[in-house]
């Protein structure tokens, strides 16, 4: 029987900003340029609207005014890059990389640093997960994504352990009071691999309740090289989320969010290596299935007027379960036979407070905990030689 293997991680982070005054300009420029607005030859073109990051300080403030390098990738660009994991949404952005081992299996690096050195998470909710194969970032369906917001360089102080190349959190859609009703839809096709892949979105909301449901489907086959059809490279993946949201009171607001992954028949061909013994040939590792599961509780109170402020707490429950298979290519003839086998499930239980106030128009004062507690459950059998029977040999 395992012996859970337990982890407790508290992060906490505090913050300030203060705006700095700026040399007033002259009336007749004033009156030339309005602020926000951008002059092309001449013409006065619609104001702009500074991108706005969460990530960076913790809070929402506009890119320009935050001290870490940040790169923010939208629905958009998602949709026009045909990305279907974190991995194919960063590719070619500056300072950051892809690192595959199968077609699933793309782990975005930050300034060379990647897995165990970077903060993957949901809705500011980490993924913790190990990973021997795989990228754990594709844990969650990008064709539900509103954006992917990304965070170079060291973050710890904000985001606690394994932040030392930077953080990447993949936002979902909410539940939004007084949006009346909406969706959005897609559907996407290639010819490489001969798959599809589809998502949809819908959001109600009226001035006390406020719903959102989403679901994203993925089929693809073994894809295409210029050297023929590559083995072991389809898969099939389905997610799903949901979320309701209650106003209570005057500024108070009771939130629930359920999200589920799951993938399933998932090979990595770049995992695979030479084995000692000849009769087993090559090992690859593949996960006949791979799910994530999380529940979210949290409440909201605000308050506008003169020196506006806002406490937001959350309680979550994370499930990641993954089956870590390698498969001996040439054993008992093809496609081969299994000589190792890991189960492992990681349980994680985390709540989060965060608050923030505005004494004055030109300072913020931010504020935030967050716990974790993380419980890792493997079992795994090894293929003992020489007919590489598989046996127990639990790793704890």
């Amino acid at each position: 029987m395992p012996v859970p293997s337990q982890r407790l991680a508290l992060a906490i982070a505090a913050s300030a900003a203060q705006a700095v005054a700026s040399a007033q300009p002259s009336e007749a420029s004033e009156a030339a340029t309005p602020i926000g607005a951008q002059v092309v030859a001449g013409l006065q073109a619609a104001p702009l609207l500074p991108r706005i990051t969460v990530s960076a300080k913790g809070y929402r403030a506009a890119d320009l005014d935050t001290p870490a390098s940040a790169v923010i990738v939208g629905r958009e660009q998602i949709l026009d890059r045909g990305a279907a994991n974190v991995g194919d949404a960063l590719r070619g952005e500056p300072g950051l990389a892809v690192a595959s081992d199968g077609a699933q299996g793309a782990n975005p690096v930050i300034r060379g640093l990647k897995r165990e050195s970077i903060v993957l998470q949901v809705d500011g909710m980490r993924l913790n997960s190990a990973q021997p194969a795989g990228a754990v970032a594709s844990f969650m369906s990008l064709g539900l994504a509103e954006r992917v917001e990304v965070i170079k360089g060291p973050a710890s102080v904000l985001y606690g352990t394994g932040a030392l190349g930077g953080v990447i959190d993949v936002q979902l859609p909410q539940a939004e009071l007084g949006s009346g009703t909406e969706g959005r839809a897609q559907l996407l096709a290639d010819s490489a691999s001969r798959g599809w892949r589809g998502a949809g979105v819908v959001r109600m909301g009226n001035d006390q309740v406020a719903a959102m449901a989403g679901v994203a489907a993925l089929h693809a086959d073994d894809y295409e090289a210029p050297g023929g059809r590559v083995d072991r490279t389809g898969y099939d993946s389905l997610s799903a989320i949901g979320q309701l949201r209650v106003r209570l009171g005057a500024g108070q607001t009771l939130r629930a969010s359920l999200q589920s992954h799951q993938d399933d028949d998932v090979a990595y061909p770049g995992s695979t290596r030479p084995h000692p013994s000849p009769a087993v040939g090559t090992t690859t590792v593949y996960s006949p299935e791979q799910r994530r599961e999380l529940a979210e509780l949290g409440w909201n109170l605000s308050a506008d007027g003169a020196t506006p402020w806002s406490l937001d707490a959350r309680l979550y429950r994370q499930q990641v379960a993954r089956q870590i298979f390698s498969r001996g290519n040439a054993l008992g003839g093809a496609p081969g036979r299994d000589i190792a086998q890991t189960r492992v499930r990681f349980d994680t239980d985390g709540l989060g407070l965060r608050a923030q106030w505005r004494p004055h128009p030109a300072h913020q004062l931010a504020a935030g905990v967050d716990a974790w507690r993380m419980e890792a459950s493997p079992t795994r059998l090894v293929g003992q030689p020489p007919s590489f029977a598989l046996m127990p040999n639990n790793p704890f």
